[in-house]
């Protein structure tokens, strides 16, 4: 194939110019109805042929309890502004901090032109032979979370939901990879609770206590830890699926997913300041955001004399333990420009956990720089 540098690629170079839309005027009903009739996860609104809003599956699921009459110019938000010719690095960068599947794409302004979905930023990314020779291990999120496929699908779900993820790797009892459980894949047998007479959207489900294995899919997509970026990307489009696992000896090493990759195409663009993205934290801990931002800056300045920082992303899960006492558990992910590091630690202090992970993400950058010093010294022995 021809390869072009990602520097050189537009949004209108990759969007989907064929568009399914919605109108201010349409009710929430006919809008959930073209989210799952093309399984899409957002959805542009148009007055005439312009751009005023955008419907997001994940935002619906999460106000709930909307009644189904509701009028979409009610419960739409605004989306990002992103012309056709905005590089394909910038249209990333928005995807990550807004945390959309996809995004409407204008023209001259307002005038709808096309959308770019996760999946087609994936066309822009093999695209460039540099980002396309890249070793997934590299880029791959580590140690990633599985499930028994002994355990429920109430569990399952459980921590889909705190992760944020959609897919988790089913082991066996010798940790070995047995298969893949999906969010689609537990929503065929939950039951939703209907009221008629409200006509609302209800949020909760009823579980059966079924076991993952029951519902899993068998034959996961995985690949070893020497493939690349090329690689994983055409098991996506070929199967059609979201995530790929990364193995060694039957056992998950790690699982890359569009999200890792858009990561990627965020790591070539050039900024002068590192870009943060924190993820997880709900109203109740909004305060901390400054405070958060004021010790991830200072730990990073740091690090950045050691080496060039680009992205830092931090998820943040929240539970209650047996004595109800309010935890959570951190796992942060820095990317430099050489590589990237993980750090995870967890307690009931949230900015004492965020220290203890910032601390060993700063050992690690160290460690690992006194490594490749100590490597250049022995070749020119």
């Amino acid at each position: 194939m021809a390869y072009q540098s990602i520097e050189n690629l537009k949004a209108e170079d990759v969007m989907t110019k064929n568009v399914v839309t919605a109108t201010e005027d349409e009710k929430l009903s006919d809008v959930l109805a073209k989210l799952k009739k093309y399984d899409i996860h957002e959805l542009p609104v148009l007055r005439k042929n312009r751009l005023v809003g955008l419907v997001s599956y994940d935002t619906l699921i999460k106000r709930r309890n909307l009644p189904l009459s509701t009028k979409v110019e009610h419960f739409m938000s605004t989306p990002p502004k992103l012309e056709k010719e905005a590089p394909i690095t910038t249209v990333a960068e928005m995807m990550m901090s807004s945390g959309y599947r996809a995004l409407p794409i204008t023209s001259k302004g307002k005038i709808l032109a096309g959308i770019v979905s996760r999946n087609d930023m994936l066309k822009g990314i093999i695209q460039d032979k540099k980002l396309a020779d890249t070793s997934i291990s590299s880029i791959m999120t580590q140690r990633p979370q599985c499930i028994r496929d002994n355990d429920n699908i109430t569990k399952a779900r459980t921590m889909m939901k705190r992760l944020s993820m959609r897919t988790l790797p089913v082991i066996d009892k010798n940790d070995k990879l047995v298969g893949v459980v999906g969010v689609k894949d537990i929503a065929r047998i939950w039951t939703p609770k209907t009221k008629e007479s409200t006509g609302e959207l209800k949020g909760d489900k009823i579980s059966l206590d079924v076991e993952v294995k029951s519902i899993m899919n068998p034959e996961p997509i995985f690949i070893g830890k020497e493939g690349r970026v090329k690689d994983v990307i055409k098991l996506m489009q070929v199967h059609d699926i979201s995530s790929v696992l990364i193995t060694e000896e039957q056992k998950p090493l790690g699982i890359i997913t569009p999200l890792d990759l858009i990561e990627l195409l965020v790591r070539t663009k050039e900024r002068e300041s590192l870009y943060v993205q924190i993820t997880g934290l709900d109203e109740e801990d909004a305060e901390y955001y400054d405070e958060m931002y004021d010790l991830i800056q200072k730990y990073m300045s740091k690090v950045n004399k050691i080496e060039k920082t680009r992205i830092f992303a931090l998820h943040v899960v929240q539970y209650h333990n047996r004595s109800f006492v309010k935890e959570y558990e951190l796992r942060a992910r820095l990317s430099t420009k050489k590589q990237m590091f993980y750090a995870q630690s967890d307690g009931w202090d949230l900015m004492r956990a965020l220290d203890e992970a910032l601390d060993a993400l700063e050992r690690m950058v160290t460690k690992e720089k006194e490594r490749r010093v100590d490597a250049r010294k022995k070749l020119s022995y």
